[in-house]
């Protein structure tokens, strides 16, 4: 794993990361918990995901994942967010898109390019199909494809003190 620093939004903290592979995270602290949360970053797919702490307390853990505009400069990993969102729950309920309305005002208000955009929902699009959608005759069975994703799960075991920790 590579030592690196993300900042999620425009104006947001720069924060010790890990990168590994296509894989990025990094722990935040929750202000309405208080709690220690963790995000990850899909590089190839530009989605990044957590589960908000508050939603873990209220026993209800549900995925909520972001489509966004990854770029990197050194070891900056700068993460903007694209306002379309979609919440996948652990317990079989279907997921959920949000914020198709957010992301044209978005579009139409310049907040990013067209060509950001397209790019942006063929991103989206593909991480729908390798990760949420399934596809063949008979494959009807609940769940997802391959969510939470198997190449968060060597990050998602790590402890707090993993991305903290100065190398």
């Amino acid at each position: 794993m590579e030592r690196v620093r993300a900042q999620w939004r425009r104006d947001g903290e720069i924060v010790p990361a890990l990168r590994d592979g296509d894989v990025l995270g990094w722990d935040y602290l929750a202000p309405d918990t208080g709690t220690i949360g963790r995000s990850y970053v899909l590089l190839d797919f530009g989605v990044k995901l957590t589960i908000p702490p508050i939603w873990i307390q209220r026993g209800d853990p549900i995925w909520y994942v972001d489509l966004a505009i990854v770029t990197r400069e050194d070891d900056l990993y700068r993460v903007v967010d694209l306002d379309l969102d979609v919440f996948v729950p652990t317990d079989g309920r279907p997921y959920r898109m949000l914020d198709l309305d957010e992301f044209a005002d978005a579009i139409e208000d310049g907040e990013f390019t067209l060509a950001e955009a397209i790019d942006g929902l063929r991103r989206w699009q593909r991480f729908l199909d390798t990760h949420l959608h399934r596809f063949g005759p008979g494959d009807v069975q609940p769940g997802w494809r391959d969510f939470p994703p198997a190449a968060i799960a060597s990050m998602a075991e790590l402890r707090h003190d993993a991305f903290t920790a100065r190398a």
